[in-house]
């Protein structure tokens, strides 16, 4: 049983594909949050980044002083900000075999388009980059992750989904509040 009562600043991380953008937007539409995707703050069009002290400018501007959000991504130099923001962290923590079916599923379905979590002008691709950059995810960050975890799990809600079947319940029991 997850509570995110009272909860209105949710931070959600995990590994590319882990379903970390739809998982905020499904949280978006039950609880009436407003949504960050990191991705759409990082990129310029064509995958352009604005660099690491632009982004955390324009992660402080989304926000700060307001009441409630949703944001989702990565990008460990804006984490422990973010975490100390937030009410609640969700850590998706799929398996890896899933999250590079998810986005080569990805790939396909937006093939030639642009994915609304990420900036306009960023149509959906795949590379190698990306690909070992999945793989050695659990290993860069599982350090950081279990360092986040246990600096914030006396004075934030803390929810680790390690199953598509779990994310589904999650969503089916806050539905039902």
């Amino acid at each position: 049983m997850h509570s995110l009562s009272g909860s209105k600043k949710i931070m959600i991380i995990g590994n590319c594909g882990s379903g970390k953008s739809t998982l905020s937007g499904k949280l978006g539409q039950i609880l009436n949050i407003p949504v960050i995707h990191l991705d759409k703050l990082f990129f310029n069009p064509g995958w352009k980044e604005i660099g690491k002290p632009a982004l955390i400018i324009k992660v402080e501007k989304e926000i700060n002083g307001k009441p409630d959000w949703i944001i989702d991504g990565n990008y460990s130099n804006t984490i422990e900000y973010r975490a100390d923001a937030a009410d609640t962290i969700i850590l998706l923590k799929v398996p890896l075999i899933l999250s590079y079916f998810r986005i080569i599923k990805r790939r396909i379905m937006y093939h030639n388009k642009v994915r609304p979590d990420v900036a306009e002008g960023c149509k959906e691709n795949l590379n190698w980059e990306m690909m070992v950059w999945i793989w050695n995810y659990k290993k860069r960050a599982a350090g950081k992750t279990a360092d986040l975890i246990e600096k914030n799990k006396n004075d934030k809600t803390i929810i680790v989904l390690d199953s598509p079947k779990k994310v589904t319940g999650f969503l089916k029991e806050l539905s039902n509040l």
